[in-house]
């Protein structure tokens, strides 16, 4: 049997532990006792966790790293472990970021590896199985669902209806011997075949053959062979007659094939004749025509030169560039009268342009002179318009900013005189004075309550102490270590009744049952007393002289009986002392005297220093106990409050700051008093002369920046600003200069004059200067553009009179050359040129008639219309030859059609197809039994090459096979039925375990709840009933809290039957909360009961529950 206890657990970043905290347990009861949502709960969670594995998941709501990682997401998230299983300490450290594990030994002080590496509870790879195998051996299982539905009760506890399945596997035994004997012989099954599931040992077949199909194939695959090779021998001689036959057909075919093909191939050689012919006859009727057509062209060229020479005789001789000489004289005379027009033209445009010269400047002279504006004079008097409306609105915001000015000074100097007088101190005090005045009292009222609650404090605590001492005057002789020694004495009861017990077991040994040594007395002496009376008489029984004897042989066989029988009774004494060892028993039973002489002392030690409060009875020293344990935590709490208080000191230091915070409050109300007298409100009043100082500085800001940026000067200098003063800004200057083109006053000559004008100019002033100045922009342009084009026009005459005389020249130079040309044209080279362009006309004619005759030779290849007309005649030649050579075609393959019917085209097309169409017919056929031939060929090849099988060895390798398979078919039976018998076998045990289960848990649940004819009854679907004196009672009639009680008697029934094997710690994670005192304390009697041999965990925040055990504490 495997024991195991806890000795440490550390976590960090773990749940609501974010840095690293650490709980020792000890063997027997361990308590914790903490509020809610302390981290009971996230201790037992990571001691699993660290065991069993943290799954990487993120749904906070199941159990992984999204669940239970500290929020403040700290760098490390792990966990460590160190327990005790049969004596050996082992410690299992985990990362659960990294899922990486280490399992280690202690051995000589010094922890040594036995496993690392990685372990994902929920990875798809395959687990670590090593350190599965490990927590197997040492845990029994690798599940921490398993765990926590057979060692682990939590809050809020589930419904007890039925029990968990992976809890039935436990108990029954399924998956260790029984299990693995049946999976042994499942194994062996699936090695014979793959149909398990339809022999009723697995729910479902195999995928992949195994012994038994894998002969089946081979028997099938053998008796195809054998089939085939019967098959081969058949085939074959059908081929061969098959090919004979094939033969005679394809002989017949060919010879007719070839009879078509000559008849098609004459076809074609009279198809070639008749279109030679036809291309001969061609040929001759076209070089006839190319004859006569030549003779025309010739004719016609000799009579166009003829009369070329004799209308143009002046062209004779001419240069060849005489066209262009007469086209550049053409030239030469238009442009001479285009010049001479031009001159005419120009003259009139010259005296016009004067007379608009003259006009303009009259006009000119008559307006005010805005030329002195510059280039733009009408957009400068829009510009000057637009600013002198801007400047005109920040004149009068000037002037309005300087009034408000003295405003400022006036209202500083009289409502508000008392801040503008008041000293720096006296203005900090006043920066936030309702605030400042509000703090003040609000310390003070503090002040005054720190100082009530102190000496309320001191007075409840006192009162807390009178209390206590109140409450527990009847053990107030017990000092604060009793606790400690009424658990000594428990311990010591519990000792002493275990060695009375040991000590009966052994004086039970160590005694021969009565009955056994009387038996051992009775047998011999029986025995003894026959053999004595047959000694002492020799007749027969039965007969009248054994009558006579019979008083001899009774005294004989009494003193036989007597004397063996007492033999027997002390040898019977002797042998049993020796078999159960005696004097060891004796040693042993002075050993557990001693010891019981030792706790007694030990006992009556613990009763001395307890004094007048003694109990025998461990109930009562229990209650006791949890009744002193109690008050030396009140009196510990106690203690921590008066330290937490304050004393004296700290009342007089709260009294003084009260005194403080009252002078203060009076230094700031005497400071303030002039303007809480002058102002009702000083906080608005000082606010009001805070804005009239920022106003006040606002506007002398911008006052003075207006003046010095516009005129360079000061605001009061302002009025009287020269415009023409240097430091006056240029459009202010612009604005004047318009002013003073446009009116007939001096009204620009400072800033209060123009600010003057520009108040009572009206926009008709401003639309007719505008007006004004774009005329007089327009006559000053138009001016300048008659004075540039009368001096152009001159430029322009002179220069067409030199190009004139330039053209003159040209003309006289270029018809030097072209005298006797130009005289038989009248002396114009137009006409001239006319004349000449008729000459190049006829002779493009002419030359067109060469070139169509030079093109018509070149179609045939002639150099001259003679040599034309001699490959006429060898055209005419060739077509006698070509039908010479068709008619004797003809008449040697009669049938051919006549040259008369040649024309006939759709009935030699007709014969053609027909020929055609049976040629090609043939010559399929004979394709088609070519490839029947190929393939009989193949066939017959591949027959006579196969090799078959040898069909009578086959027949008995197929024999052979057959037996095998009769043989595994047998052991596949046998085994079958054994894997059934053993599954039988298995639920029979199981159904065994259940009454065993049944009777714990009726044991448990009778004595949390004191109810004793209730039993708890767990039917054949694991589903749990309640019977109450023999009736069944359904849960839902049971309260909440029977319920609960009933699923902690229930799991504690399940860890009872699972001591045989694995005696692993029970954790209570706050399942109480339904239980009332009674059965709480029924419950704390069982768990101790129960931490006699195994570790319990109990988690709670009932304050009762820590007189249970040992008190556990998280240290940081």
């Amino acid at each position: 049997m495997r024991r195991v206890s806890f000795r440490r657990l550390a976590l960090t970043g773990f749940g609501p532990y974010r840095e690293r905290v650490e709980v020792s347990f000890t063997k027997g009861i361990n308590a914790y006792v903490a509020p809610n949502e302390r981290g009971k709960s996230s201790l037992v969670m990571g001691m699993l966790a660290t065991i069993f594995g943290l799954p990487t998941k993120a749904d906070p709501s199941a159990f992984g790293h999204a669940r239970f990682r500290n929020w403040d997401n700290p760098q490390r998230f792990e966990g460590e472990v160190e327990f005790e299983a049969d004596g050996v300490v082992y410690r299992i450290r985990r990362d659960f970021d990294t899922h990486r594990v280490s399992l280690a030994k202690l051995e000589n002080g010094q922890y040594i590896g036995l496993v690392t590496g990685e372990h994902n509870p929920e990875a798809r790879r395959k687990p670590n199985t090593l350190y599965e195998e490990k927590l197997a051996d040492i845990f029994g299982m690798t599940s921490r669902e398993l765990f926590e539905s057979t060692f682990c009760i939590t809050q809020p506890i589930p419904e007890a209806k039925r029990l968990d399945e992976k809890v039935q596997e436990l108990l029954s035994g399924a998956g260790t011997g029984f299990a693995r004997a049946l999976a042994v012989l499942v194994s062996e099954l699936s090695d014979q075949t793959k149909n398990t599931g339809d022999r009723g040992v697995t729910p479902r077949n195999q995928r992949n053959n195994r012994t038994l199909e894998d002969l089946e194939s081979r028997i099938q695959a053998l008796e195809a062979e054998i089939d085939s090779a019967r098959h081969t021998v058949d085939s074959l001689e059908t081929v061969r007659k098959d090919l004979a036959k094939i033969e005679g057909e394809l002989n017949e075919k060919r010879a007719a094939l070839a009879s078509k093909e000559a008849i098609l191939s004459a076809w074609s050689e009279w198809k070639r004749l008749a279109a030679e012919f036809r291309r001969a006859t061609k040929d001759q009727a076209g070089l006839e025509a190319a004859l006569d057509q030549a003779r025309d062209l010739s004719a016609e060229i000799e009579s166009g030169v003829r009369a070329i020479q004799e209308a143009y005789p002046e062209f004779e001789g001419a240069p060849p560039d005489v066209d262009a000489q007469l086209g550049k004289l053409v030239s030469l005379k238009e442009k001479l009268a285009e010049i001479a027009q031009g001159i005419s033209e120009a003259e009139r445009a010259a005296k016009a342009r004067q007379s608009d010269l003259d006009r303009l400047e009259t006009e000119l002279r008559a307006m005010r002179d805005w030329g002195t504006l510059g280039p733009g004079a009408e957009a400068i008097v829009h510009r000057a318009r637009r600013n002198g409306t801007v400047l005109l609105q920040k004149w009068h915001d000037f002037v309005g900013r300087l009034e408000e000015l003295r405003e400022c000074d006036a209202h500083l100097a009289g409502r508000f005189r008392a801040f503008t007088e008041a000293s720096p101190d006296e203005l900090r005090l006043l920066e936030g004075y309702s605030a400042r005045r509000s703090e003040l009292t609000r310390k003070l009222e503090a002040a005054k309550r720190e100082v009530e609650i102190v000496e309320e404090r001191i007075k409840a605590h006192a009162r807390r102490r009178e209390e206590h001492a109140r409450r527990y005057a009847a053990i107030a002789s017990l000092g604060p270590g009793a606790g400690a020694m009424i658990r000594q004495k428990i311990e010591a009861l519990r000792k002493e009744r275990e060695l009375r017990a040991a000590l009966a077991e052994r004086e039970r040994a160590l005694v021969m049952p009565r009955s056994l040594r009387l038996v051992a007395g009775l047998v011999p002496g029986l025995v003894a007393a026959g053999i004595a009376a047959w000694l002492v008489s020799d007749r027969p029984i039965g007969s009248a002289a054994s009558a006579a004897a019979w008083p001899g042989v009774a005294l004989a066989g009494v003193v036989a009986a007597l004397l063996f029988g007492a033999a027997g009774y002390l040898l019977a004494g002797a042998v049993h002392a020796r078999k159960v060892g005696a004097a060891k028993l004796k040693l042993e039973m002075r050993t557990l005297e001693a010891e019981l002489a030792r706790c007694r002392q030990e006992m009556a030690g613990v009763d001395q220093a307890l004094g007048a409060v003694v109990a025998t009875d461990e109930a009562e020293l229990g209650a006791l106990q949890a009744k002193v344990e109690q008050r030396d935590e009140e009196a510990r709490e106690l203690d921590a409050e008066q330290a937490l208080i304050a004393g004296e000191s700290d009342v007089l230091s709260a009294r003084r700051a009260f005194e403080q915070a009252r002078e203060e409050c009076e230094a700031f109300a005497e400071a303030t008093r002039r303007f809480a007298e002058l102002f009702g409100d000083v906080d608005a009043a000082f606010s009001e002369w805070k804005a009239l100082l920022d106003k006040k500085q606002r506007l002398e800001t911008l006052t003075r920046e207006f003046a010095r940026e516009a005129f360079g000067c000061d605001p009061s200098d302002a009025h009287a600003a020269m415009l023409s003063s240097p430091s006056t800004s240029d459009v202010w200057k612009e604005v004047a200069r318009v002013v003073a083109v446009g009116s007939s006053t001096d009204d620009s000559r400072t800033v209060n004059d123009l600010a003057a004008f520009l108040e009572r100019c009206d926009p008709s002033w401003w639309d007719e200067a505008a007006a004004e100045a774009r005329r007089h922009e327009s006559i000053s342009s138009d001016i300048q553009a008659a004075k540039a084009a009368i001096d152009a026009g001159k430029q322009h005459v002179e220069a067409l009179t030199a190009r004139a005389k330039e053209f003159e020249e040209a003309y006289a130079m270029e018809s030097a050359s072209l005298g006797a040309i130009l005289a038989a044209s009248g002396g114009e080279p137009a006409v001239a040129r006319q004349r000449w362009a008729d000459r190049r006309s006829r002779l493009e004619k002419v030359a067109r008639a060469r070139a169509s005759l030079d093109t018509l030779l070149g179609q045939y290849s002639a150099a001259t219309v003679d040599e034309l007309r001699e490959k006429r005649i060898g055209a005419s030649n060739r077509a006698a030859q070509a039908l010479a050579d068709w008619k004797h075609l003809i008449t040697r393959n009669p049938g051919l059609p006549e040259v008369d019917e040649a024309d006939d085209a759709e009935l030699i097309e007709g014969r053609l197809k027909t020929l055609a169409r049976d040629t090609e017919a043939l010559r399929g056929q004979v394709t088609e039994l070519e490839k029947r031939r190929g393939d009989l060929i193949a066939e017959q090849r591949s027959l006579e090459g196969s090799t078959p099988v040898n069909i009578a060895q086959s027949l008995e390798r197929l024999a052979r096979l057959k037996r095998q398979r009769e043989d595994v078919e047998l052991l596949a039976d046998a085994l079958t039925v054994a894997c059934l018998e053993l599954t039988a076998a298995i639920a029979d045990f199981q159904r065994s375990y259940r009454g065993r289960l049944e009777n714990a848990a009726t044991e448990h649940f009778q004595r949390i709840t004191g109810v004793e004819r209730r039993a708890v009854v767990i039917d054949e679907d694991f589903k749990v009933h309640v019977h109450q004196a023999g009736v069944p009672c359904d849960l839902g009639q049971l309260s909440k809290g029977a319920q609960d009680q009933l699923y902690i008697a229930l799991r504690l029934a399940i860890a009872d039957l699972l001591a045989q094997d694995y005696l692993l710690p029970l954790i209570f994670d706050d399942p109480f909360p339904t239980c009332d005192s009674a059965r709480l304390a029924n419950l704390g009697a069982t768990l101790r009961q129960i931490a006699l041999d195994r570790q319990v965990l109990v988690m709670s925040h009932i304050e009762s529950l820590r007189t249970w055990g040992t008190p556990v504490e998280v240290r940081r």
